[in-house]
């Protein structure tokens, strides 16, 4: 018996500062690729982006390809489809499963959906989480375009940002989706002959979303009430710089509850329920920026669980480069608690710093960020009572390398703390 392949991967990761992405919302914005026999996807299929929800109690269609003009059952050959708080849903013509596995808001997130002729799986962030018995492929051979943003009725808009999308007509296998997570996109020179469409969105205006892939399968920007905005994008990493880590050690915190679940992101908060500055301090990221580099910039977004009885509840963030003993590099930086949610269920992502911040440092070295007790600093800045909570961080380091003038390439290393993503 012969057996196809179907994945669909959406990531969450690497940035190039002068990379752009997508930013939908509700308002009848998509991108429309008009058909192309190599869209079928009739031997299987791999699907990669970017995604950053702005709503996740939405149902929204992220990429698809419709059934029939009119959005009608069984309404998709192939789709990525996130159903709001039932989490996602994946078709391919009439046969579907609604997996559940929401992910958190406003947190660029990687998601991959793989089917192999057996087995419908799904991954978040690298990690398989659900899967079911299933050999559906698609069968249609129908003249639709393809569409990202919403279904072919004009419903279910995407409300967020999205990022690099690749399409193959092939399965990716658990080893790749993993080094996808890591490092970006993984090879940046992919398989010509599988790679059937690649929407880096790197222009960053006009009204065309051109295809990398070399068939040609450039997407237009259509506006009902508004095309689609350029915004900065997550990016692909192309330079085997680095690849994602996540923090491995935390000091301080000893008035913090469960400080390690920074982590992960997984919904599992640290959380810190006291008026004295009980400073926590997340490192051990394991960068490896070439030494001959030129540090310009560190970033920092904290996904933040919330307290709704003090949305203004504040707390500082710095950078350390001695984290073991809790020590201030630079400058705080004043942030406050937005008051999204007593718990972890529902989070909000801010960032802090930026591409040419270097929070308060006069010089930042390649042998300050890649020492593993480089990191930041939390601390409890009010004297307010509540708990605050953080669910993830990311933390960026811009750099330039070696001879390249100061377009800043993004150093981008993933770690799950309270602090942020």
């Amino acid at each position: 018996m012969r057996y196809w392949a179907f994945s669909i991967i959406l990531l969450a990761s690497p940035v190039m500062a002068s990379d752009y992405g997508l930013e939908f919302t509700t308002g009848d914005d998509y991108v429309e690729v008009p058909y192309d026999a190599s869209l079928n996807l009739l031997y299987g299929v791999t699907i990669e982006a970017w995604v950053k929800m702005d709503n996740i109690a939405l149902s929204q269609v992220i990429i698809a390809k419709p059934y029939a003009t009119d959005h009608s059952s069984p309404y998709f050959e192939w789709n990525m489809w996130y159903k709001g708080g039932s989490g996602w849903e994946f078709r391919m013509a009439s046969t579907y499963w609604t997996t559940g596995n929401a992910i958190s808001q406003g947190v660029w997130t990687h998601v991959a959906f793989t089917a192999d002729g057996t087995t419908w799986t799904l991954y978040i962030n690298g990690t398989e989480v659900n899967d079911n018995t299933e050999s559906a492929l698609p069968a249609n051979t129908n003249s639709r375009p393809v569409r990202m943003g919403n279904n072919a009725g004009s419903g279910e808009e995407y409300d967020g940002t999205v990022d690099e999308i690749r399409i193959y007509n092939m399965a990716q296998d658990s080893a790749t989706i993993v080094a996808h997570y890591n490092m970006g996109m993984g090879d940046c020179t992919p398989d010509p002959d599988s790679l059937k469409g690649w929407w880096m969105f790197n222009t960053g205006s006009g009204t065309t979303a051109y295809d990398s892939s070399g068939l040609g399968n450039d997407g237009n920007l259509l506006p009902e009430a508004g095309e689609p905005t350029w915004v900065t994008g997550m990016g692909l990493n192309c330079d085997d710089q680095t690849e994602w880590r996540h923090p491995t050690q935390t000091a301080g915190g000893t008035n913090w509850t469960t400080p390690d679940s920074i982590f992960s992101e997984n919904n599992y908060c640290a959380s810190y329920n006291a008026t004295s500055q009980d400073i926590l301090a997340p490192h051990g990221f394991g960068f490896s920026v070439p030494v001959d580099a030129t540090i310009v910039g560190i970033e920092i977004t904290l996904v933040d669980g919330g307290n709704p009885l003090l949305a203004s509840r504040e707390f500082d963030i710095a950078i350390t480069r001695v984290a073991s003993s809790q020590t201030l590099w630079g400058s705080w930086k004043l942030a406050q608690d937005p008051g999204a949610s007593l718990s972890c269920a529902v989070t909000v992502a801010t960032t802090y710093g930026g591409s040419s911040d270097k929070w308060g440092i006069g010089t930042v070295t390649v042998s300050d960020v890649n020492d593993p007790d480089f990191g930041f600093l939390l601390r409890d800045n009010d004297t307010k009572e509540g708990e605050i909570y953080f669910d993830g961080a990311l933390i960026k380091i811009h750099y330039t390398p070696a001879g390249e003038a100061a377009e800043n390439i993004s150093y981008v290393r993933r770690r799950k703390h309270s602090v942020e993503e």
